[in-house]
């Protein structure tokens, strides 16, 4: 039978991330999975999430107690291997033999020792954002481009599975990959767009931001568009309200600062975290990613957003601000300010072809055809 295991620096506990929704995606296709987590500490349960079909998610503490970034050049070779070690002494326990039935999906660059370890199970590398980003790290940037280096030179002959196309074209300038293969999100549910109604329907008023409030967001474009509303310039056509809604980024608790004199007005609303499908959907008239313009290096290489599905389920279009490189598409607009988001709006307001445009995007990348991506890849 089948096993995964997934390799994470990742407390399982964080906000749900790719590895997270692999390792949902192979257990809800009757695949046994055992999730390596990076906690401090092991006094904390161990988490056994079962599902209907008899498969289930192991959470493994298996604490990495030096961070990647402070792992000593001439030294990260040694702890290397000892992780792996670690890793592969846990699958002797566990009668978890080397071969074929055997898949284990790496998500940490500092750990490149698991496919000479594990000579007969099959192996994929998965490349995110942080991978490339830290390495221009000014302290840190030849360890950790050693690290990226290393790993990259082992699974040179196995699958590495990259985010985005820019990451695809960084990791070929390194090392040149066998079987490199692009892995964007997926839909975590089913398409619910038909339930609701156009989007020129006079109720649809609000404009939505659904993530982390930091110091990414561009709060200079928030106030224009607060005084657009106030003063019923041209975006008041279209919207009366912007929500934002998730919780403030630990440290940054000083950017509430911005948002005091915002919500004096009552436009701009600052909400807790919530489930998506607990807000107002049916009066948001479009999503909105409001960053500024280079004030994240990681996020450059961001081609496809995890929760871009999250509004594509409900058939509502995200406007984009500060990630050149997202993909194109009609229900992505781009925009610069407040005159181009005036002008998305008005073209999704206009749009009649637009949600059909959605479904048929969203069901070309569904959870299916993301399973069958990751199984070829590793066959």
């Amino acid at each position: 039978m089948k096993k995964f295991l997934l390799i994470t620096n990742t407390d399982w506990r964080e906000v749900p991330r790719v590895r997270h929704q692999i390792a949902f995606l192979l257990r809800d296709n009757k695949i046994n999975v055992y999730f390596f987590e990076r906690r401090k500490g092991s006094n904390f349960p161990r988490t056994n999430l079962k599902n209907n079909k008899g498969s289930f998610i192991k959470v493994v503490n298996l604490f990495f107690r030096i961070h990647p970034k402070f792992r000593i050049k001439y030294f990260s070779s040694f702890l290397s291997f000892f992780d792996s070690l670690r890793i592969r002494l846990f699958c002797l326990r566990n009668k978890f033999f080397d071969n074929n039935e055997l898949y284990i999906i790496n998500f940490c660059q500092e750990i490149f020792h698991l496919p000479l370890l594990f000579p007969h199970s099959r192996h994929s590398l998965f490349i995110h954002d942080d991978f490339i980003s830290q390495t221009n790290n000014k302290i840190f940037k030849a360890i950790l481009k050693d690290q990226l280096t290393n790993v990259l030179d082992v699974y040179r002959n196995y699958s590495v599975l990259c985010s985005s196309l820019i990451l695809i074209k960084k990791v070929n300038q390194i090392q040149f990959i066998k079987n490199l293969v692009l892995f964007y999100p997926w839909p975590q549910n089913s398409f619910k767009g038909n339930l609701y109604s156009s989007y020129s329907n006079i109720s649809r008023r609000i404009l939505l931001y659904w993530g982390v409030k930091n110091n990414s967001l561009d709060w200079d474009f928030l106030k224009n568009i607060e005084n657009e509303i106030i003063n019923k310039g041209p975006l008041f056509e279209y919207i009366d309200k912007v929500l934002l809604v998730g919780p403030w980024a630990k440290n940054e608790m000083a950017l509430k600062s911005p948002l005091l004199s915002l919500k004096r007005n009552k436009v701009i609303i600052d909400m807790k975290a919530s489930e998506f499908s607990q807000l107002p959907i049916k009066r948001v008239l479009a999503g909105i990613i409001p960053f500024q313009e280079g004030c994240n290096k990681s996020l450059i290489d961001v081609e496809l957003a995890n929760k871009s599905f999250s509004f594509l389920e409900y058939g509502i279009p995200l406007i984009i601000k500060g990630l050149p490189n997202f993909i194109e598409k009609s229900f992505f607009p781009k925009i610069n300010n407040v005159e181009e988001l005036y002008s998305a709006l008005k073209s999704i307001n206009n749009e009649l072809d637009l949600k059909r445009e959605i479904q048929i995007f969203y069901h070309s990348n569904s959870a299916q055809v993301r399973f069958n991506n990751l199984m070829s890849s590793m066959n």
